[in-house]
């Protein structure tokens, strides 16, 4: 909406000057606030949009926009702008009491899409946690989550083939 609203901000301006009933008009102030959060706002809106606009949404979907999420938020705190530092700071706290921990199940299922692969964690990682801490995290996901799970579809399947003498005759 207010990305709508920035293309006729000059009109807002003369709306208010020709009509006195007219009450809304945003200062330069309040545009200017709103250029400095926009990114914040583009990253959450496409994210609720992901999370709200399907009908099944599934965890491979999920992470990406979490992800997304939190750099903006990094980058605002990170801001030479007072305003958008404290904000973005702020923001951050409240994302990370929800988000701080990441869920394995959401990361396997991105690294598991076709579209994303483990290079994308890799890259993500990389820039949330800085290198040695990224690679110590992309290791623990392979080792203990992406190795566990095949260990144990191998073990389910060699128990199917070699339990169920029906499925060795058949084949």
């Amino acid at each position: 909406m207010f990305d709508t609203c920035i293309e006729y901000r000059s009109a807002f301006s003369y709306y208010a000057q020709v009509d006195q009933n007219y009450a809304w008009k945003p200062t330069e102030s309040e545009w200017n606030i709103y250029e400095k959060i926009r990114p914040i706002l583009g990253e959450m809106a496409g994210a609720t949009t992901a999370f709200s606009g399907s009908v099944y949404p599934t965890a491979n979907v999920f992470y990406p926009y979490i992800l997304k999420v939190k750099i903006a938020l990094l980058k605002a705190k990170n801001s030479d702008d007072p305003y958008l530092k404290k904000m973005g700071a702020a923001m951050l706290d409240k994302f990370d009491k929800y988000w701080e921990e990441k869920n394995n199940v959401m990361v396997i299922a991105t690294i598991l899409d076709p579209k994303f692969k483990m290079r994308y964690i890799q890259f993500y990682f990389n820039w949330l946690y800085g290198s040695s801490r990224s690679e110590q995290e992309v290791a623990d996901i392979k080792k203990k989550e992406l190795e566990e799970l095949y260990k144990k579809y191998e073990s389910e399947q060699r128990w199917k083939i070699g339990g169920n003498s029906s499925l060795l005759t058949t084949q």
